[in-house]
């Protein structure tokens, strides 16, 4: 049977105690009791026994790699530590290079109007208008590019502002090992090293030099527009016409190789003995008429001779 608690007590105690759970004294003095009130064990709760969890945070600091998923301060060098550089052309020794930094990884460095070439010792790319010492006053293109030649440095530069250039005009120099730089030499190429007046279509395969050959000979090409023919020459001739106090065959029409752009001056040599020299009568820019000469008359017989013509190609 069940006990009646509620007949155990008098209805003003009854009413006392409800008025205690109302006003939550009781229950809030209860919540706030740090000692413990219901003898509850470390067990019980779950928790780890008294003392151990700082053993095990101790040995967790004290171990080599506690988290092997990341990487140890120890293993991550000096780089991780340093300073980056403050600009682009910051040269503090042990700082951490960015991005564009003299011009790496990204475009050149663009300095001050007024730049003097001779103190850009530091390898890089820069870009530098109305400079002082540089082979133009007009915006430049510079490359530096220390040597391990005794210290000493090279430079290159391109012209980019060249009104009509079909491309940039290129200029190198070198410094001593005394820091003395050597004059500013212009670089050639294919693209400019015709001067002006060439035609449109440069040399063969943009060389400065062409040389070539067909059945009129041989001749070769220098970029400045000079030309040299040569070709040897074997006709049949009879020297029977009276020719200054001697006598020669009729002219034979020889071909140059390449023409030239204008009348070239031309050099004969027999080389058979029937003819003692050779001569031309007249000369056009693509061809030349000549004969073999002799003091007395000479019959019909195959003559050799070697022909030299030289003029401009442009």
């Amino acid at each position: 049977m069940a006990t009646n608690y509620i007949s155990s007590h008098t209805g003003s105690e009854i009413d006392a105690g409800i008025s205690r759970v109302k006003t939550g004294g009781d229950v809030d003095a209860h919540i706030t009791r740090t000692d413990n009130p219901h003898g509850v064990t470390a067990a019980q709760s779950g928790a780890d026994p008294a003392g151990t969890a700082s053993s095990q945070v101790s040995a967790h600091e004290a171990a080599a790699d506690p988290h092997p998923g990341y990487v140890l301060e120890s293993n991550l060098g000096t780089a991780s530590t340093a300073d980056v550089t403050t600009s682009a052309t910051d040269t503090t020794a042990g700082r951490l290079l960015k991005v564009g930094d003299f011009g790496v990884g990204s475009a050149a460095v663009t300095l001050l109007s007024g730049t003097d070439f001779n103190t850009m010792v530091v390898g890089g790319d820069y870009v530098i208008t109305a400079g002082i010492n540089g082979p133009s006053s007009g915006t430049v293109s510079l490359s530096v590019k220390p040597t391990h030649f005794g210290g000493r440095v090279k430079q290159e530069a391109y012209i980019t502002t060249v009104s009509g250039a079909q491309e940039p005009i290129g200029f190198a120099r070198v410094s001593s090992s005394d820091g003395t730089w050597g004059p500013w030499r212009k670089i050639y190429n294919e693209g400019n090293i015709l001067p002006t007046g060439a035609p449109a279509q440069p040399l063969t395969n943009g060389a400065i030099i062409e040389r070539s050959s067909n059945s009129n000979g041989e001749y070769v090409k220098f970029a400045d527009g000079t030309m040299i023919c040569t070709r040897t020459i074997s006709v049949s001739a009879l020297l029977n016409l009276p020719s200054l106090g001697g006598y020669r065959n009729s002219s034979v029409l020889v071909n140059f190789a390449a023409g030239f752009s204008s009348i070239p001056a031309i050099s004969l040599v027999p080389v058979t003995d029937q003819a003692s020299f050779m001569s031309y009568v007249s000369v056009a820019t693509g061809s030349t008429n000549i004969c073999f000469s002799s003091i007395t008359l000479q019959p019909d017989s195959t003559r050799s001779g070697y022909l030299i013509a030289i003029g401009r190609w442009f």
